[in-house]
């Protein structure tokens, strides 16, 4: 079942509910080439051009407790952003067939959830395609973009099961984004990263499929910390496939990291990391985007970390990094055990003198 019952008995292009109707807790809104009984259905019909208003009336006319807004199948163009700046909020397609495409020279994040100086929480989106149109932008567009501010978070809310390519910047940008849920998505052939949190915490990414972006799968960066990053298929990024920068307490557990251009996992200035049972396959294979004596997880000024029953081979052809787990610069009292490593020039390297080593096979 699509839908409910309207409480619009003829919905017209870009209609605003009838006002002495009551609100209801869903809201639909039919694309412009969807079918005539889907139409007949809505509350809201699009156009077919900046839809992205016609959808923010129908989040407005939401009860003051929130509730749902369903998009039909179809495709939704927008000329510039949607912004969702209240709580409380569910934005959900019908899967791969409701696709949102942001207009050529829209230069504008395809969905913004807050405006950097409002706290949020209770939002999610699920169940749709953005198409970014990365050709036709020529300034940094994310699909997905949680725009909170220090003070002003973006909470409790969920992205799962959407497809995001082809956008300027990265698939899923999380700005000051607290105790967040990621699951489920295709972020793939994005400008910069596949997913990103920054300023971020407590929050978790997974069971995602992060492929062929421009930069890293998945960054963390600038004081992201208490992250889960578990069962994701991260491949053929065009840099490395995990980088935690200036992020400390991260768990990164059970992803597939294989093909990318750059190492699988970088930690840089970052301690208190768990690194465990990944399975590190290919990485590196072209040579071109490594740092000389590159590692597949590469422990860069970073303390106290536990890498643990992880699985890493050296590509079958081609360069590959140097290393298969290695400490750099200052780091030290890192814990290395119970993994497999086989192919590299030097399998494991620690230089902590107070950092251990236990209980590896290296083949």
């Amino acid at each position: 079942m699509v839908r409910i019952k309207t409480f619009i008995d003829e919905p017209q292009i870009g209609a605003v509910p009838a006002p002495n109707k009551p609100l209801e807790a869903t809201i639909f809104v039919a694309a412009s080439d969807a079918r005539k009984e889907v139409k007949d259905l809505a509350d809201f019909v699009c156009t077919g051009s900046n839809d992205q208003d016609i959808i923010a009336q129908a989040i407005n006319s939401l009860p003051p407790a929130g509730g749902k807004v369903k998009l039909s199948e179809g495709t939704f163009v927008f000329n510039n952003t949607l912004k969702i700046l209240r709580s409380n909020v569910t934005l959900e397609g019908c899967g791969a067939g409701t696709k949102i495409f942001l207009a050529n020279g829209a230069n504008a994040h395809v969905i913004t959830v807050g405006n950097g100086s409002t706290a949020l929480s209770n939002i999610k989106i699920c169940n749709l395609l953005i198409d970014g149109n990365r050709a036709n932008q020529t300034v940094r567009s994310n699909g997905i973009y949680f725009n909170g501010g220090s003070g002003f978070l973006i909470t409790n809310s969920v992205i799962e099961n959407c497809w995001i390519t082809n956008c300027y910047g990265s698939g899923i940008y999380i700005n000051y984004g607290n105790n967040n849920s990621v699951i489920g998505n295709v972020c793939q052939s994005n400008g910069e990263y596949g997913i990103c949190l920054d300023n971020s915490q407590y929050n978790i990414v997974a069971e995602n499929q992060v492929l062929s972006n421009t930069m890293e799968g998945i960054y963390v960066y600038s004081m992201s910390e208490r992250n889960i990053i578990k069962g994701n298929v991260i491949s053929s990024n065009n840099g490395n496939g995990i980088w935690i920068d200036s992020s400390s307490l991260q768990v990164i557990s059970g992803n597939f990291i294989y093909g990318n251009q750059g190492v699988a996992i970088i930690a840089s200035y970052s301690n208190h990391l768990v690194i465990t049972s990944n399975n590190i396959l290919e990485n590196g294979k072209a040579g071109e985007n490594l740092a000389p004596g590159a590692a597949d997880i590469w422990i860069g000024s970073s303390t106290y970390c536990t890498v643990s029953n992880n699985i890493c081979f050296i590509p079958t052809t081609g360069p590959g990094p140097d290393y298969g787990i290695r400490e750099s610069d200052t780091s030290d009292y890192n814990m290395v055990s119970g993994n497999i490593v086989g192919g590299y020039k030097i399998k494991i390297s620690l230089i902590g003198t107070n950092s251990k080593i236990s209980g590896n096979i290296e083949v």
